[in-house]
């Protein structure tokens, strides 16, 4: 079955959008095509905004679309607790934290007969420094996680918060794998562009049609 699939071309001074090739890959064209020497493509790149539309019966892979990274991220997060319970579990952890302290100081001071009343406001302190500590950790990972959406279904291209939302999710060392990968398909997406590929691949199209008509078997 034919896939869809997006090529980001490198924005230029006046765009009022993004620009962009839609590569059609895996694509059967029909046997006996309603209207001879027609595309069913024709008139789609106005339509939906793009620069061409490119249609291809081989598997065609855009480096920039490969998602491999970002589910294998996904999978690993799955066994991880979640965002939420680890912040429950970190609670938990600082209030047996606090009893225990607490517990420490009231016995050390009834062994020295400390002031009881200071020995409180400690305690009290003490307890409010990690809970401003715990809801700056808590306000930074809502910061982090900022625009993040809903995983989407294998083989469709994520939207940006969900890609922020894999981003997030991925180890440190995946995170670097996949900004090598997006700033190599940057390089391969500006040298396409530079070159002018669009015309050279609508030449060569032409001239294959060229082919084909002089062609006796045509």
């Amino acid at each position: 079955m034919a896939r869809l699939q997006i090529l980001e071309l490198p924005t230029t001074p006046g765009d009022d959008q993004p620009s962009f090739i839609l590569v059609i890959d895996e694509y059967e064209p029909p046997p006996y095509p309603a209207e001879p020497d027609t595309s069913p493509f024709e008139g789609l790149a106005e339509k939906i905004g793009a620069r061409a539309v490119l249609a291809f019966e081989e598997t065609i892979d855009i480096p920039a679309n490969d998602t491999t990274a970002y589910l294998a991220a996904a999978e690993e997060h799955a066994a991880q607790p979640a965002i939420g319970q680890q912040l429950a579990d970190g609670r938990t952890e600082i209030t047996r934290d606090m009893y225990r302290l607490a517990k420490w100081k009231q016995e050390l001071t009834n062994a020295l007969g400390m002031d009881r009343l200071r020995d409180w406001d400690d305690i009290h302190n003490a307890a409010a420094g990690i809970r401003k500590q715990r809801d700056a950790q808590a306000a930074e990972v809502e910061r982090l996680r900022a625009g993040e959406e809903s995983a989407t279904e294998q083989g469709v291209i994520p939207t940006p918060g969900q890609w922020i939302r894999k981003w997030n999710q991925a180890t440190a060392e995946k995170r670097l794998n996949m900004a090598a990968q997006i700033l190599e398909a940057m390089t391969r997406s500006s040298n396409c562009f530079m070159a002018d590929h669009e015309a050279q691949i609508t030449s060569l199209r032409a001239e294959l049609e060229r082919s084909r008509a002089k062609s006796p078997d045509a």
